[in-house]
C-alpha cells in the first residue's frame, strides 16, 4: 500500500520534496494511516510531518480521549502535534451542524497551516468517501462540479493521498502495521444522509449490482472532471469575452451574446455569475441552485425590460433593454440633485462626480465637431438656469421638432438603462429643459443665424476655446 500512494502522490503532484506537511488527524483509521504513510515518506522525501486535531466537543469524554489519543500518536512518530476545541462556538442560523463542524475544522487547519509554516495539508478521504460524495451530489441533484467528486489537490493546499486506496486497505494495513485507532459511533448513526449512503446504500449496490461499485465510481468522477474542466475552461472564456464587472461591484452582459452560448455554458455562467455574489456562509447553505440559474435564464430570455427578479444573498438582477444587470440588493440611484450655474464658472456634481465648464462665447466659437463641447444660444434662456437630474414631468423641445416631448420618453427612446438614468445631468430654464447631457441641445436653444452670443459647456479636462465675449461674468442663478 505504500508503494501504491507513493505512486499516487508523485503522478498527481501533491507533495514535493522537502515539504512540510500538516496531517489532519481525526484519530480514525484513515487519517491514522494516512500519518504513518507519511512518516514513512518522510525520510526519502525529506519531508517534515506535523499533526493537527480538531476537538468538536461533540461526544462529551470520547472527544477528549480523541484528542489525547491523537496526541500520543503524534508524538509516538516525533511529530509535532496542535489541537484546538469547537470552544463553545454557535451554529449560525441556516447552517447543518455537519456543515458548521467541517467550517470550523477548515478554519483551524487553515491558521495552524500558516502559522506553522505548512506547504501542504494532508487529509484522509480515501476511495469508498470518493464513491460517497458522488452518489451523494447525485442525489442531491448535483451537476459535473458536484459528480467530479474531490480532487487530489484543492486550492494548492489541500492534498488527499489515499484517495485510490479502499478502507479495507486501510484497516489490513494498520492491523499489520500493530496500530490501534479510534472508533466514532457516530458515523453509525442514520440522522446523517452520508451515513446511510455508506451503511446502505453502498453496500445495497455492492451487494445486488456491482462488486466493484466504490471503483467504478471514483472512475465516473475521474471523467466527470476533465470534462467539468474543459467546461470551466470554456465559460471563463465566455466570461471574460462578455461580463463587464463595474466599479459599484456590479456585473453586467449583454442579453444576445447570452442566449447565444450553448445551454451547457450559459448556466454555468449564470451559476458562476451567483455564486460570486455569495459568501463562504450562502455556498454552504445552498448558493445558488438549478432553481434560480433557471430563473436567470428567463430573465433574459423572455422577460421585458425592467423586470426584476430576487436570487440568495439578497442579490437581485434585472433586465435592462439589451443587458442583464446583476448587482448585491437593489440599488437604483434616486437621489436628486440640483446646482445653480454661474457664467463663466465650473461645476462639480457632487453625485456624479461630473465637473463642468460654463463660459460665454460668440458664434465663432461654435463647433460642431467637437464632441467635448455643446454650444446654446445664451439669448434665447430664460433665466435662472439650474443643473440638476430629472423630474416627473420635464419635457423638452427635441431639436428639430416643432412640439415638445417628456424627458422619460427621450430616454426610453435611447434606451438609456433605468440604473444610470437619475444620474444624467440636464440644464433646465425658467420654461423646459434645454439641454441634456449625452443629447443635442432644445431645438429652442440651439444655434441659428440669429445667434449673438453663445452659452459653451465643456469638461474641465477639455476646457472650450474662449470667445470675445468671456471676459463677462453673469450669474444665470
Amino acid at each position: 500500500m505504500l508503494d501504491k500512494i507513493n505512486r499516487f502522490i508523485k503522478e498527481n503532484g501533491l507533495i514535493d520534496p522537502k515539504d512540510r506537511v500538516l496531517v489532519a488527524l481525526s484519530g480514525g483509521p484513515d487519517s491514522c494511516a494516512l500519518l504513518l504513510v507519511l512518516m514513512r515518506l518522510a525520510g526519502p522525501l525529506g519531508l517534515t510531518v506535523a499533526a493537527a486535531h480538531f476537538n468538536h466537543e461533540s461526544r462529551l469524554d470520547e472527544s477528549d480521549q480523541d484528542e489525547a489519543f491523537c496526541r500520543d500518536l503524534a508524538q509516538s512518530f516525533g511529530a509535532a502535534f496542535f489541537s484546538e476545541a469547537m470552544g463553545g462556538a454557535q451554529k449560525p442560523r441556516g447552517w447543518s451542524t455537519e456543515e458548521f463542524y467541517r467550517q470550523k475544522r477548515y478554519d483551524f487547519l487553515r491558521i495552524t497551516a500558516a502559522q506553522w509554516g505548512a506547504d501542504k495539508i494532508a487529509l484522509g478521504h480515501h476511495l469508498g468517501d470518493q464513491a460517497e460524495t458522488v452518489l451523494l451530489n447525485l442525489i442531491r441533484g448535483g451537476g459535473p462540479a458536484g459528480l467530479r467528486g474531490f480532487l487530489p489537490i484543492r486550492d494548492g493546499l489541500f492534498v488527499r493521498p489515499l484517495m485510490e486506496t479502499s478502507r479495507s486497505e486501510i484497516e489490513i494495513f494498520l492491523e499489520s502495521e500493530g496500530l490501534a485507532w479510534r472508533r466514532d459511533l457516530s458515523n453509525q448513526s442514520d440522522a446523517h444522509l452520508r451515513n446511510r449512503v455508506r451503511l446502505e446504500l453502498i453496500p445495497l449496490l455492492k451487494k445486488r449490482f456491482n462488486p466493484s461499485i466504490e471503483k467504478t465510481l471514483a472512475r465516473c468522477a475521474e471523467i466527470f472532471r476533465l470534462e467539468n474542466e474543459y467546461i470551466r475552461n470554456m465559460t471563463d472564456q465566455a466570461m471574460a469575452d462578455h461580463l463587464i464587472r463595474n466599479e459599484d461591484g456590479s456585473i453586467e452582459f449583454p442579453v444576445c451574446a447570452f442566449l447565444a452560448l450553448p445551454p451547457a455554458l450559459r448556466n454555468r455562467m449564470a451559476k458562476k455569475i451567483l455564486e460570486s455574489f455569495s459568501v463562504e456562509s450562502e455556498r454552504l447553505c445552498g448558493g445558488a441552485s438549478f432553481r434560480h440559474v433557471q430563473a436567470l435564464n428567463r430573465l433574459a430570455e423572455s422577460s421585458p425590460t425592467g423586470k426584476w427578479i430576487a436570487l440568495p444573498g439578497a442579490v437581485q438582477a434585472h433586465k435592462d433593454y439589451d443587458r442583464i444587470i446583476v448587482r448585491r440588493g437593489r440599488q437604483e440611484f434616486t437621489a436628486g440633485f440640483s446646482y445653480p450655474v454661474t457664467l463663466p464658472g465650473k461645476l462639480v456634481i457632487e453625485e456624479t462626480g461630473q465637473e463642468m465648464l460654463f463660459m460665454i462665447g460668440t458664434p465663432d466659437d461654435v463647433d460642431f465637431s467637437n464632441a467635448q463641447r455643446v454650444c446654446l444660444d445664451l439669448d434665447r434662456i430664460v433665466f435662472p438656469v439650474l443643473a440638476r437630474n430629472r423630474r416627473r414631468g420635464d419635457k423638452m423641445q427635441p431639436l428639430g421638432m416643432e412640439g415638445t416631448r417628456k424627458v422619460h420618453d427621450l430616454f426610453i427612446d435611447r434606451k438609456i438603462p433605468r440604473s444610470v438614468r437619475d444620474r444624467i445631468v440636464l440644464l433646465s430654464d425658467d420654461e423646459s429643459v434645454i439641454w441634456i447631457d449625452g443629447f443635442p441641445p432644445a431645438e429652442r436653444v440651439s444655434i441659428s443665424p440669429a445667434t449673438r452670443r453663445v452659452l459653451i459647456i465643456g469638461n474641465s479636462g477639455c476646457p472650450p476655446r474662449k470667445g470675445p465675449g468671456a471676459q463677462q461674468r453673469k450669474d444665470l442663478s
